[in-house]
């Protein structure tokens, strides 16, 4: 019995501006701005492979993760506005 290998990389990384991931936890409202947009690349021996974006954010010092993950993730919204 074969066991099916999965992987995920990142193949491109692209400048985000004016984006944020907003955040609804105990009916509160936050946001984090997103760094970068991430081309993401799901491989499995199965089903083969499949491209998505997410977007990439600083929750808590340098390190970036992808925004979707942290709890609460509710949508990605467009601000306009340019966030240090």
């Amino acid at each position: 019995m074969a066991i099916a290998r999965e992987r995920t990389r990142i193949v491109q990384l692209i400048p985000s501006s004016g984006w944020v991931a907003v955040y609804v936890v105990d009916e509160q409202t936050t946001a984090l701005g997103v760094a970068c947009w991430a081309l993401m690349e799901y491989l499995d021996d199965r089903s083969g492979e499949e491209r998505f974006t997410v977007g990439l954010a600083s929750q808590d010092g340098p390190k970036l993760v992808r925004a979707d993950t942290l709890d609460g993730f509710a949508r990605y919204e467009y601000t306009g506005e340019r966030l240090a």
